[in-house]
């Protein structure tokens, strides 16, 4: 059946995967221009009652409504539109033009910044990527670096939104996956630049929502599971699942698993699915409930016993290659990198591999969004740039260094994928929507997550199984030194790859990374032909001791070496040279 034609208004509300209407209202208001708090609502409440029940957000913002009554939420808008007038009176404007003081003197340290910015840029190596658009001179990379580097010296006054596009422009991240009128997409490049990138990037999407990676007998687990919720509600669903369990195999016992981690979450956590009436109630609900009791679990079954023997390591861990590089760039051997909330892995011979990563937070809030989402990308660009040191360079590259970002808000998410497409170049793009039932009735709606999830997990199996072959091919310095000449020539595309931009530690300024606009040449190829051919080592800015041991950085870590004997030691005193 046809869908009824909505107004931008319901669209923008059908569209938003926001727990509580608070955490959208701000936007709304800035993409719509109500002309008071009355208006506000008055235009939220009609966008809500034109989504119709067909569509999977109708239960969610039919919530919405009895909150739009709540004396907190009116305040809520009516503060919006105070701030406002109080912000235009403390600024003055100008007579005719509505420009503030502030943002005068913001236009003229950006101008002052654009200046400098022309005076370091080399035309030649700022369109190293060579991804020119129709109708201009410049690369898209050329474009979003710029952009990105005329923000800093505004760094302290920007939005979420510009320090998104700052943090991914540095980070040399074309983002794909932002279609907001204030991402970094539609900030920067005009709407025929945008449609051409889209067109040109389109195929480095993977996953395909109309091929089913749901067996057959598993969509009939489901739908016999839905029947017996009827009947019997959860504790009969429950029954089924775990008869069916004892009598399957263990592929198919993996996939039952994660739909009994459903009806148990919905069982026994009953208070992570009540509509919340107040923000009281939403507020009760923590960051820490729906990793803890809903995803991490829910990843845990879904690769319980994988192909590739992968894992997920939960609890703000950070990816050791992470580290490494920040500690390189601040020259801060303490400097932390990306906590991220969970890491899907696999271990090889005592070390991570990192394939994925996930963000959970309680709300949809936009700043959060965009603090989350340029976090993950880049954490993303990481897991590539240590795949491009690890895979061949043939035909499959652009596939094996794909790394993948999994963000989550309250019960819904998204999976995006990474790129190398381009020296210098990354690309992320959008792959699907996750949304866990926020109703025992909604489970009837579950099989679009569930294919998207179990197309990742194939999709991760294969990743990890070629980088587990290819690491168990490549284990000692005879078999790198036996592999063709190919794999190390100056035009490899594993030479592509630049630094990831952190944030500086406490105390330090924002670093215009060295690499931004030429590749970094070190791969794990060259790390072992340098280990094997350079017989001899120089620290001249190293204080060794009386015995010749002294702290040194040496192929992307800090280890112990002692002068007397050239080696280098993992220990020194039983000490490890992080501490």
């Amino acid at each position: 059946m046809t869908q009824p034609q909505l107004s931008n208004q319901a669209l923008f509300l059908n569209l938003n995967t926001a727990i509580h209407p608070k955490d959208i209202i701000g936007e709304f208001k800035d993409r719509f221009h109500p002309k008071d708090s009355i208006e506000l609502l008055s235009m939220l409440k009609t966008g809500v009652n034109e989504i119709p029940e067909t569509l999977p957000s109708y239960t969610r913002v039919q919530q919405y409504l009895a909150i739009f009554e709540e004396p907190s939420f009116i305040r809520s808008c009516e503060r919006l539109f105070l701030r406002q007038k109080k912000q235009a009176d403390t600024n003055d404007p100008s007579p005719n033009t509505g420009y503030s003081m502030r943002d005068s003197t913001l236009q003229k340290r950006k101008a002052s910044c654009s200046t400098a910015v022309e005076d370091v840029i080399d035309q030649d190596n700022w369109n190293v990527d060579q991804i020119y658009l129709r109708n201009g001179d410049k690369t898209v990379g050329h474009i979003i670096k710029k952009a990105a580097i005329e923000l800093i010296p505004l760094s302290g006054d920007i939005s979420s939104d510009q320090r998104r596009i700052l943090t991914l422009g540095l980070s040399s991240i074309l983002d794909l996956t932002d279609r907001s009128v204030k991402g970094q997409l539609k900030s920067l490049f005009k709407e025929e630049e945008q449609n051409e990138i889209m067109e040109r990037f389109k195929h480095l999407k993977q996953y395909d929502s109309n091929t089913s990676f749901v067996s057959e007998e598993l969509d009939m687990h489901l739908e016999l599971m839905q029947r017996s919720l009827v009947k019997s509600q959860l504790s009969g669903a429950r029954s089924y699942i775990l008869r069916q369990i004892l009598c399957s195999t263990d592929e198919m016992t993996r996939d039952l698993n994660v739909l009994q981690h459903i009806i148990e979450t919905h069982l026994f956590n009953e208070h992570l699915f009540t509509p919340s009436s107040t923000a009281k109630k939403n507020q009760d609900i923590s960051e820490l409930d729906y990793l803890a009791d809903i995803w991490k679990p829910l990843f845990s079954r879904l690769f319980a016993g994988s192909a590739a023997k992968i894992r997920n390591k939960g609890g703000e861990t950070t990816m050791i290659q992470s580290n490494e590089e920040k500690r390189r760039i601040y020259n801060d051997d303490t400097a932390i990198a990306f906590k991220i909330d969970c890491r899907i892995l696999l271990d090889h011979n005592g070390k991570e591999y990192d394939l994925a990563s996930i963000e959970i937070a309680k709300n949809t809030g936009r700043s959060k969004i965009c603090f989350d989402g340029a976090k993950l990308l880049r954490e993303a660009k990481s897991i590539t740039n240590m795949l491009a040191g690890i895979v061949a360079d043939d035909d499959h590259f652009l596939k094996n260094t794909t790394a993948f970002a999994i963000q989550i808000g309250g019960l819904s998410g998204a999976i995006y994928s990474l790129h190398l497409v381009a020296p210098t170049l990354y690309v992320a793009v959008f792959e699907a929507s996750l949304q866990f039932p926020a109703t025992p009735s909604s489970l009837d709606k579950l099989k679009p997550t569930l294919n998207a999830l179990l197309w990742l997990r194939n999709r991760l199996n294969e990743g990890g199984n070629q980088v587990r072959s290819t690491l168990s091919r490549v284990e000692t310095i005879e078999d790198v030194l036996t592999q063709p000449s190919g794999n190390i020539e100056s035009h490899s595309r594993r030479n592509w790859i630049n630094d990831v931009f952190y944030t500086p530690p406490s105390g330090k300024k924002i670093r215009l990374l060295d690499g931004l606009v030429k590749p970094s040449v070190t791969n794990l190829t060259e790390s072992f032909l340098a280990a094997a051919s350079d017989n001899s080592h120089s620290f001249p800015n190293v204080e060794f001791n009386e015995d010749g041991w002294g702290r040194v950085y040496h192929g992307g870590s800090f280890r112990w070496f002692n002068i007397h004997l050239n080696k280098f030691s993992s220990t020194y005193g039983g000490k490890s040279p992080s501490l």
